[in-house]
Order: C-alpha cells, then structure tokens, then sequence
C-alpha cells in the first residue's frame, strides 16, 4: 500500500495534528482531504502528513458523541 491512498486517515503535522481527515483525492504531491472531526475540507501536501490509525478515528467519534450528549444534558438542564 502506498501512503497516502484513497480512504486512508490522516492529520496535518503543520496544524499540530488537530483534526482528522480522509483522503479522498490524490494529484501529483497533493491530496484532497474530507474533514472527520470537523467539517471541513482541504488541500495539503503529502509531506505534510501523519497517518492516523482507524482506533485513533473511532475514539474521536466518541469523544465527539460523548460531547454531543454533554451538550444536550446541560440544555436540557437549563430548561427546566
């Protein structure tokens, strides 16, 4: 397999790693990327970027979730 592939997780060195992103477009030393945390798109050189494992994807999906919920618990809290 080579790095990066189409559907590979990745995050970008130069923003700290702070979102998670899957690859879906290759072009010369480029790719295209899709927004797994955020959403967002974006373009970025190859250099740029560390692969992300798919336990890695999984447990920011929950933290997201777990988030999500906290949210919703502290609105409906201040309704009452």
């Amino acid at each position: 397999m080579s790095f990066p592939e189409k559907g590979t997780y990745v995050a970008r060195r130069s923003y700290g790693c702070d979102e998670i992103f899957e690859v879906i477009g290759l072009e010369g030393n480029s790719v295209l990327l899709k927004g797994i945390t955020a959403r967002l798109m974006a373009d970025a050189p190859i250099s740029d970027l560390v692969g992300i494992s798919r336990r890695q994807v999984q447990n920011a999906r929950l933290q997201l979730d777990h988030l999500a919920l906290q949210h919703v618990a502290a609105a409906a809290r201040r309704s009452e």
